[in-house]
């Protein structure tokens, strides 16, 4: 998450609102993605890219019922597309409880420098660990390009984005009830550790298992779900060491692996890893 501020006190306020899942309001957002304000596209668009500032798009939102609970923006290559970047912002129209600790969430990903289209796709927002999924591939997600009334294709896709979000509600029920083995869960971290990491040194360097480490007593339940959201969260965030060895084994180096902060890894890999939980329920299953 990148905050474009040097004001601690609006940095405070923003890490408030994440925490108590509050609605983020403007100048948090304006913070968090200032491309979502951009006064116009980037100069690289041609005259046929309808230029719809996702501020508007935050607008309609709001009026329709979603309210803004986490926001993000890509750094760029190019420094003078910074405030056309690519940034994601996720809604919600319910609030966690402790009897419902998992939400439906709408992500809404868009730039303005023709790196992303208007994309919605199918989240879920589980409170223990504030932590923020994307559901599978398998559940619709709707792309809206940059021409005509995108505006409007966007809040009803939004609809229907949510209401996809919701149909993975009994899929969780599902995964809470299918306890794993050790060599299960270990299959599902090894798996996610190789779609992160695949042959790299940091791959070789920090094993599988460190994918397992809990942050806290609630995530230390051997179910699917709990297992699932324990390996997103720690191939997401990062921050798991191990050793680099030389040729004869022995330790040469402490690393450290990193979090993932581009939008589109992020998204791509919490599909997969959603992908991979959901097959080793069906596995669980047969």
């Amino acid at each position: 998450m990148n905050v474009f501020t040097n004001d601690s006190s609006l940095v405070r306020s923003i890490r408030n609102t994440l925490q108590s899942h509050q609605a983020l309001v403007e100048p948090q957002l304006r913070a968090l993605v200032p491309a979502a304000f951009a006064a116009e596209a980037h100069a690289s668009r041609s005259q046929r890219y309808a230029y719809i500032p996702t501020a508007t798009i935050i607008e309609q939102m709001i009026e329709s019922g979603f309210h803004p609970t986490y926001a993000a923006q890509s750094g760029s290559k190019e420094e003078n597309a910074n405030g056309h970047a690519k940034h994601m912002i996720r809604f919600r129209r319910g609030q966690p409880t402790a009897l419902n600790e998992s939400v439906p969430e709408v992500v809404l990903i868009n730039s303005h420098d023709g790196s992303s289209s208007y994309q919605l796709i199918a989240g879920i927002y589980r409170l223990v660990c504030l932590n923020g999924l994307v559901v599978g591939r398998n559940y619709r997600s709707v792309n809206v390009r940059h021409s005509g009334n995108a505006a409007n294709q966007v809040i009803e896709g939004s609809f229907e984005v949510i209401n996809q979000a919701a149909t993975a509600l009994p899929r969780i029920e599902q995964m809470q009830q299918t306890l794993l083995t050790q060599d299960e869960r270990l299959m599902l971290a090894i798996s996610a550790h190789q779609l992160r990491f695949g042959d790299s040194d940091i791959g070789l360097a920090v094993p599988a298992e460190r994918l397992l480490e809990t942050k806290r007593a609630s995530d230390q339940g051997r179910d699917l779900w709990t297992t699932l959201n324990v390996v997103q969260e720690n191939v997401i965030r990062g921050r798991q060491t191990g050793w680099t060895l030389d040729d004869r084994g022995y330790r040469q180096k402490r690393v450290s692996t990193r979090a993932v902060n581009g939008i589109g890894q992020s998204v791509n890999l919490n599909r997969e890893i959603w992908n991979m939980a959901e097959k080793l329920l069906e596995l669980k299953a047969a």
